[in-house]
């Protein structure tokens, strides 16, 4: 069975820095963006992950994500079988972003090891994201509910042979393993 090398890239204060060190020297099957870490990937972008309500609740002007690149799937809606989650406090985008990634996996007979950057899920500075502003809405499910929907996806990911990995060096509430990019440097 086929084992994908993908990458999932959150807003973290630090992933413009890290994108520009390393982008040009890792390589990864698929780069999955979420939400505004479109700005920062571009064009190495293979998936962009984004709520329903994304562009209409912001108000964005879309020319700010313009890329020069046909191929970019879209994904607002996800697939929710065979596996998804539930919360009284509703989703969060990274659970959706590893449960929809793990579900086309199986649906599509392969196996995935995916890698975080940026998606630490902690928010104690002046300045949570690279774009300078936000708001930490994966916390609204609450941080011990937040942390179990994560081992529960982590174990899932085992389950079906995939993995889960960290790249950050970074206070994270992920509780995935690090891995160093340095072993990634081609």
């Amino acid at each position: 069975m086929q084992i994908l090398k993908c990458l999932l890239v959150g807003s973290g204060w630090y992933v413009k820095d890290w994108w520009d060190s390393y982008n040009e020297h890792i390589n990864f099957n698929y780069v999955f963006a979420m939400n505004n870490a479109l700005l920062v990937t571009k064009e190495k972008t293979t998936h962009w992950y984004i709520p329903n309500d994304f562009i209409y609740n912001k108000n964005y002007d879309l020319t700010s994500f313009k890329l020069n690149k046909l191929d970019l799937n879209v994904t607002s809606y996800y697939i929710e079988k065979p596996h998804w989650y539930w919360d009284p406090n509703n989703g969060t985008t990274i659970l959706n972003c590893l449960y929809d990634i793990l579900n086309r996996s199986i649906l599509n007979e392969y196996k995935v090891d995916l890698y975080t950057i940026g998606c630490d899920l902690v928010y104690n500075n002046d300045q949570p994201h690279f774009y300078g502003k936000g708001t930490p809405d994966p916390l609204r499910l609450g941080e011990d509910a937040l942390k179990n929907h994560l081992m529960d996806i982590n174990n899932l990911y085992k389950k079906y042979g995939c993995s889960i990995k960290n790249l950050s060096t970074y206070e994270t509430l992920l509780p995935f393993d690090k891995e160093n990019v340095l072993n990634f440097i081609q």
